[in-house]
């Protein structure tokens, strides 16, 4: 990164934001150590600045994958969280409500 700092901004998606974007769903870990979760809020606020839809869902207790790495269970569970994209994508892509 310090070598070639453009490099990182280039290849950074948040660099590429425009208000022709299509709506973005991110669902992320909160405890993801891969993909630190700031990264989802991030973006999530690149989308709202540029007035674009954007959903944010994080995930309480999941790392990356939406792995469970605590003892409790992660929230919104698999199933929720299946519901919740199924519901995102008919929405706009179908149109329906």
């Amino acid at each position: 990164m310090e070598e070639r700092p453009e490099a990182y901004v280039l290849a950074s998606p948040i660099t590429h934001v425009t208000a022709d974007d299509p709506p973005l769903l991110l669902v992320h870990g909160e405890l993801d150590q891969t993909v630190p979760f700031a990264q989802s809020e991030a973006m999530y606020q690149a989308y709202q600045q540029a007035g674009l839809e954007a959903a944010l869902i994080k995930v309480t207790g999941a790392g990356h994958g939406l792995k469970q790495v605590t003892d409790t269970p992660i929230s919104p569970s698999r199933s929720e969280i299946e519901g919740l994209v199924l519901k995102f994508f008919l929405k706009r892509l179908l149109g329906a409500r």
